[in-house]
């Protein structure tokens, strides 16, 4: 059978620079902790234009889980 990918609380997810998916309540996004490009800042970034790594920018996310090629709704 299929193993479903549970949401974990944000202060669980890795803080190594790995990519992980998130959710806000209402948005889900690719994510990862790591710096900003554009002022020293670190938190949990994305990228809004896909392979602009010249333009990241920080989200609050609530919650996470591991990158998936799923569709469930968190």
């Amino acid at each position: 059978g299929r193993c479903a990918m549970k949401w974990q609380p944000i202060e669980t997810a890795p803080r190594d620079g790995t990519r992980i998916v998130a959710t806000d309540g209402w948005r889900r996004r690719k994510t990862w902790y790591g710096k900003t490009s554009h002022v020293p800042l670190y938190g949990w970034c994305w990228m809004p234009h896909p392979h602009d790594f010249e333009n990241v920018d920080l989200w609050e996310p609530k919650r996470w889980r591991a990158e998936s090629t799923s569709n469930g709704a968190p």
